[in-house]
């Protein structure tokens, strides 16, 4: 019983350590590619996308082109791999909160991202990284199916 408390304990501060290290990446580190060269431009210089799978397109096609592969791989690799980690720890910590749970908790918090973002001007508003988010945390998810039966 104290073993189990102890490794709930430990999965809560990894918890609380990974949203501290999202809030840091999304918000406050420098060399993320946050130009928005990529999406689509306002007068004021802000950068959005709000068309479904337009960006995840674009990096795709530009994955044969070196000069913009490294930053297709960033943008689609690391949208995926930040929320790989939720959809492995939710249903960790909260036992009841299922896979439906563990996807609305990533769209929710995906969406509260992208919209600071939009009203803050801090990075760029795409849509599509609400999908890679959420198919990461996908992957996290069935991770956490795999890893259950083999800790249990």
């Amino acid at each position: 019983m104290k073993n189990e408390k102890t490794k709930l304990l430990a999965y809560w501060f990894a918890f609380i350590c990974y949203i501290a290290v999202v809030v840091y990446l999304v918000f406050f580190a420098e060399s993320l590619g946050r130009s928005g060269s990529w999406a689509t431009t306002t007068d004021n210089g802000y950068s959005y996308n709000y068309i479904p799978l337009n960006e995840i397109k674009r990096f795709i096609d530009s994955l044969s082109v070196p000069e913009y592969r490294e930053m297709a791989i960033l943008n689609l690799g690391g949208n995926i791999l930040l929320f790989l980690p939720l959809g492995f720890l939710l249903p960790t910590i909260l036992r009841r909160i299922g896979f439906l749970g563990t996807m609305m908790s990533a769209v929710v918090l995906s969406l509260l991202i992208e919209l600071t973002q939009l009203f803050t001007k801090l990075g760029t508003f795409d849509i599509d990284d609400i999908i890679l988010n959420t198919f990461g945390a996908l992957l996290g998810f069935i991770l956490f199916l795999i890893i259950r039966p083999i800790k249990n």
